[in-house]
């Protein structure tokens, strides 16, 4: 017996619609059991990540008041490093992740008769809240706060008399230590199990002035600002990713 075209395809298309179902069906059963899986391990287990890391930093800091200071006190200026490098921690719990870092850069460079060194270094504490929810990948808009320093040291190497007996005295010596509070907004992407790799940027918004101090710990009010703007990073480390604690389960006593 011949059937029908259209009676075919009506049984076809009904076939189609009823696997169509039985599929949207068990996937969302499955994906049902999954977050419900997934609700229960998170409320059974913290979500922990450790991992320690290099930071390689490109910091817009202006010299421009601290150059302008040296110049009136006819000492060298100072040459502000391109690039700064350190260590850094990172400590993900959950969704907050908590970086500690610093890093430094420049280097000591010889004038006529005088030697001259001043790093510049960042010291920096932040808080963020992972975006994604997941341990191998998190996007952080953070807060937190960072102390810029800048240390100056000359040293005159020219041989001086002391006028009586002709001996050489020792060079001259001088140094001189800022610091600047600032408040640090910044957002940062980073993948990581074993290894790290992540970028970091944000904005430094100053918070007083600068505080100066000499060499032998004497502070002085009158000294030039620290200007620290803004910074990009990347951090480049190693650790461990999604280490699950299991919580402490309350029991009520019968």
């Amino acid at each position: 017996m011949k059937v029908p075209k259209s009676l075919t395809s009506r049984l076809l298309t009904q076939a189609i619609l009823c696997i169509a179902l039985m599929m949207q069906s068990f996937a969302a059963g499955a994906t049902g059991t999954h977050r419900q899986k997934e609700k229960e391990e998170a409320g059974e287990h913290t979500v922990i990540g450790l991992h320690v890391y290099v930071p390689i930093e490109y910091c817009s800091i202006d010299a421009g008041n601290l150059n302008k200071y040296m110049g009136v006190a006819e000492l060298p200026q100072v040459r502000v490093p391109s690039v700064l490098v350190g260590l850094g921690t990172q400590v993900q719990i959950d969704r907050i992740v908590v970086n500690l870092s610093f890093a430094t850069g420049g280097k000591r460079y010889n004038l006529d008769n005088a030697r001259l060194s001043a790093p510049f270094s960042t010291y920096g504490f932040t808080v963020g809240y992972d975006l994604r929810s997941s341990p191998f990948v998190n996007l952080q808009p953070y807060l937190g706060f960072r102390m810029g320093r800048a240390v100056y040291k000359y040293e005159n190497l020219t041989p001086q008399s002391n006028g009586v007996s002709g001996a050489v005295t020792a060079p001259d010596e001088m140094t001189f230590r800022g610091n600047r509070k600032m408040l640090d907004l910044g957002l940062g992407l980073s993948w990581q199990s074993k290894l790290l790799v992540g970028v970091r940027g944000g904005v430094l918004l100053p918070i007083g002035s600068t505080s100066w101090k000499s060499g032998d710990g004497a502070r002085f009010t009158e000294g030039p600002e620290l200007s620290y703007r803004y910074y990009l990073g990347l951090n480049i480390g190693f650790g461990r990713a999604n280490i699950r604690v299991k919580n402490a389960v309350a029991t009520n006593p019968q």
